[in-house]
């Protein structure tokens, strides 16, 4: 299993950078590898609340389950996978900071050796590595964009 851990400070209010990041509308806009994110249940909003996660890294494209498991008002939300491989959490926090917010974004994943039928080969598994924690910068500057113009 392998974690990856990115952060980046954004100059706006914590309030306005929460609310975007945590909108399930603008999950594809941020997170670069997802192709879609659609609500599976009839809450869109909080503990509970699952969605469908299109996801294409390099050639691979499948579709994952997520759950909110944990939401902290302003402060953190935690989703999880219901479908295993390979992604098995997301987690944000946002913190205050004299410029604005800090935003750190977490991912869990698993690469196993055979995925969607396809044995990994140690080039492929590194290939997929890089791109997962690329896109994990991106997915931040993505928001950073939302609310800063370059």
């Amino acid at each position: 299993m392998t974690d990856v851990s990115e952060s980046i400070e954004i100059k706006a209010p914590l309030e306005q950078v929460f609310k975007y990041a945590v909108n399930h509308r603008n999950v594809p806009k941020l997170i670069a590898s997802v192709t879609s994110y659609d609500p599976t249940t009839e809450a869109l909003w909080g503990v509970g609340a699952r969605f469908a996660m299109g996801v294409s890294v390099k050639d691979f494209r499948f579709t994952q389950e997520l759950e909110v498991v944990e939401l902290q008002l302003g402060r953190s939300l935690h989703v999880r996978s219901l479908s295993g491989q390979p992604f098995k959490d997301a987690r944000w926090f946002f913190e205050h900071t004299a410029n604005g917010t800090r935003v750190t974004y977490e991912i869990t994943y698993d690469l196993p050796e055979v995925f969607l039928g396809r044995k990994l080969d140690e080039e492929t598994r590194q290939q997929l590595d890089e791109q997962i924690r690329a896109d994990a910068r991106q997915t931040l500057k993505n928001l950073q964009s939302q609310f800063e113009q370059p």
